[in-house]
């Protein structure tokens, strides 16, 4: 079952998600083979290649494929080249893979992350017992690629230790337990939780106010 401090966590950063907008990357701008950039504020870090932590507050870094953020008690953004945008809460871990073309797989090690994808973009959140995935639309069906798009897909991811909320609010993504046996499609509004062995990766539908049990 959620607690009540994990609600708290998606609550603050969707607060943090909707009102900040997207992150500029205009300075530190990541150049090369870079996914993005992230921008923390207190007590958050980033993994080097080398293995050491490098403090992310109060700057722009750029993010590269295998990255590891996180976050003490401050907030993470993450904005990539295809303009899609994850944040994480407090107390949250989470890994970013991928490439400029093929689209982005966040792993969510422990916390809560919230994400606006553009439906250029194409993104995978992996939990260990859920896998969200975002795909991009049909290039066709797309009339201008941009920031903060009414069309975007829009959500949160949390992982409690023991299973994973998925809450879609804006648009509709697919969510697989974690053995894969199991697909459920959010549509605005809707959340599931997914538990882990001791639950049999059981899915279950719950409204966004209220506590899986």
């Amino acid at each position: 079952m959620l607690n009540n401090r994990l609600q708290s966590v998606v609550v603050l950063i969707l607060a943090v998600f909707f009102v900040a907008g997207t992150a500029d990357m205009s300075s530190g701008s990541p150049a090369g083979l870079a996914l993005g950039s992230a921008l923390g504020t207190r007590d958050t870090s980033m993994q080097t290649s080398f293995g050491s932590w490098m403090p992310i507050d109060g700057k722009t870094y750029p993010v590269v494929s295998g990255a590891t953020l996180k976050s003490g008690n401050g907030n993470i953004s993450v904005t990539l080249k295809d303009f899609t945008r994850i944040d994480g809460g407090r107390n949250t871990e989470f890994v970013v893979n991928g490439t400029p073309a093929a689209g982005s797989t966040v792993t969510l090690q422990k916390g809560a992350v919230a994400f606006r994808v553009p439906l250029s973009a194409t993104l995978t959140i992996i939990t260990p017992t859920a896998q969200v995935t975002i795909p991009a639309a049909d290039p066709g069906s797309i009339k201008k690629v941009s920031t903060n798009n009414r069309e975007d897909r829009i959500g949160a991811v949390l992982y409690d230790g023991k299973g994973t909320r998925v809450s879609s609010l804006g648009g509709s993504f697919s969510v697989m337990n974690g053995v894969g046996t199991t697909r459920h499609l959010l549509y605005n509004g809707s959340s599931v939780y997914i538990g882990g062995a001791e639950d049999k990766y059981a899915l279950q539908q719950v409204q966004l106010e209220e506590d899986p049990s």
